[in-house]
């Protein structure tokens, strides 16, 4: 039985299209128990916050105030019955299971000749869109129903199609398994030699996997996305963008893909847009955010975190583009653009505000707006305190703590150091530059004055241990550093000599 409070996040996760559809659902009839429905319905989605005393009032003058618990149970199952009926058209996984529904029927009515033709239906859906334990369900209900059959042809080719599917099934399982073991072994804080050895013997390994090699599409999907992480890991952007570029093709190739898995297609395409920026191929990126752009507008309205989700991607996109072509006058527009997006983002995506709040705070910092990005930082702090990954934290906190040390606000930037501190000793997943400010952080912590610790600070930037580790922290590289023109900071200079250098290696 569904608890008050889940029936209430429930309903107040509904869209609007999603309550229209259910009252007009409930409305059919003319039932005591519909209407009773719709009205603590109505109370339910009134409320700003659950509370169960205000229910209580509000209901006393229905009927079922009598049977207050047993109502909301049934309120809640309804609402769910009635939004696999609005997802239907849009889910495969809700059809494939309806058609198992009428399998089930019709073998218990012995209607086994109509019963075996849907199961036919059933299985070739399921094998083609890869829906391999749905495609071994309608075989094991073909089992059943051939043991009804006068003819009851177990024929060879029957086996053949069980032992195929279970091949298929158990290769997507172990792709999936050995891709969750080698993300787990990136991410991994083990310091033993021997283990990191051993760990990056087996990442090789999979690396070495070909995908044309009898995988099934959403097994390649694994693969390559897994690479992708590898090479992210590694900095190696060259091969980051050949292994997106490969995974949207197997997308396009297997247009089931982006019907089925939106959500994977659209970070496919972020991902790839974002590599091609970094490594400055602006008109491919362009293109990869046309095509976000033209699949975004093809979504229904009543798939609003897809949609939320899209539009995140592209605001930080075209935002990230207008800073690595040092376009000032767009970047500001871009900024505008993002922030009038920001009230439905928080609405509707916590995280998704968190990101778009620091892609402006990383923008106006590469403008040399450090005031501007500071007060941005300071509200990402602290909305999603206690409410977000410890590591996401992290990254908006080092932000700030090099705001913080551009506007030589060192009662400021002392106290970054001490938020920062919690994460000396759990590294967790942090990446390498991210670790190793971590490391400078915790050496400004062991001298005794404030001008040491921002001297130690200053020294630490000005030596070759930096190597990219700000710029990879904010998101863009030397070039970007120079076209953006942060005002004639410290680390602007340092950036400039370094870029100089990595032009005249001799």
């Amino acid at each position: 039985m569904a608890s008050s409070k889940e029936l209430f996040h429930l309903i107040q996760s509904l869209t609007t299209a999603e309550k229209a559809y259910f009252k007009k659902q409930s409305s059919f009839g003319s039932s005591a128990l519909n209407k009773g429905y719709i009205k603590l319905f109505d109370i339910l989605a009134g409320l700003g916050q659950y509370d169960e005393e205000i229910i209580k009032k509000k209901s006393e003058k229905f009927p079922f105030s009598n049977y207050l618990s047993k109502a909301k149970n049934q309120l809640y199952h309804s609402i769910l019955k009635t939004l696999r009926g609005f997802y239907l058209p849009n889910s495969i996984d809700l059809q494939l299971q309806e058609i198992i529904q009428e399998v089930e029927l019709l073998y218990n009515k012995a209607l086994i000749s109509l019963c075996m033709n849907t199961i036919k239906k059933g299985k070739e859906i399921a094998r083609e869109r890869e829906r391999f334990l749905y495609y071994l369900l309608f075989m094991d209900w073909e089992l059943r129903a051939m043991s009804w059959s006068i003819e009851n042809t177990w024929t060879e080719q029957f086996y053949e199609e069980l032992r195929t599917g279970i091949r298929l099934f158990a290769n997507y399982i172990e792709t999936y398994e050995s891709g969750n073991k080698v993300k787990q072994l990136l991410y991994s804080t083990d310091a033993d030699s021997r283990k990191q050895r051993e760990s990056n013997e087996l990442i090789d390994t999979f690396l070495m996997k070909d995908v044309t090699d009898g995988f099934s599409a959403r097994a390649q999907t694994v693969i390559l996305g897994t690479k992708f992480i590898v090479y992210m890991k590694r900095n190696q952007l060259s091969n980051m963008y050949d292994q997106k570029a490969a995974h949207l093709g197997v997308f396009e190739q297997h247009s089931f893909l982006k019907t089925d898995f939106p959500v994977a297609y659209l970070g496919a395409l972020s991902n790839t847009a974002l590599t091609a920026i970094e490594l400055y191929k602006y008109k491919e990126a362009l293109s990869f955010i046309d095509k976000l752009e033209h699949f975004l507008s093809t979504i229904r309205e009543n798939r609003a975190f897809l949609k939320i989700k899209g539009m995140e991607f592209i605001d930080s996109l075209k935002l990230s583009l207008c800073i690595i072509k040092g376009e000032t006058n767009n970047t500001v527009i871009q900024i505008r653009q993002v922030e009038s997006h920001l009230s439905v983002y928080k609405t509707n995506s916590l995280f998704s505000w968190n990101e778009c709040i620091y892609d402006i705070a990383y923008a106006l910092f590469t403008m040399g707006e450090f005031k501007k990005s500071r007060k941005y930082i300071f509200q990402i702090v602290h909305e999603a305190e206690g409410k977000m990954n410890e590591n996401y934290l992290l990254k908006y906190k080092l932000l700030g703590a090099i705001t913080n040390y551009e506007l030589e606000d060192y009662d400021l930037l002392e106290h970054s150091i001490q938020q920062l501190n919690k994460f000396f000793d759990t590294p967790g997943s942090q990446d390498c530059f991210e670790k190793q400010l971590l490391v400078l952080l915790r050496n400004t912590l062991e001298v005794a004055t404030k001008s040491e610790k921002i001297k130690l600070f200053d020294k630490y930037l000005r030596s070759q241990k930096t190597d990219k580790i700000i710029t990879r922290l904010i998101g863009i590289d030397y070039t970007t550093w120079l076209t953006a023109k942060a005002k004639n900071t410290l680390m602007s200079n340092i950036y400039l000599e370094k870029f100089k250098q990595s032009q005249n290696p001799g």
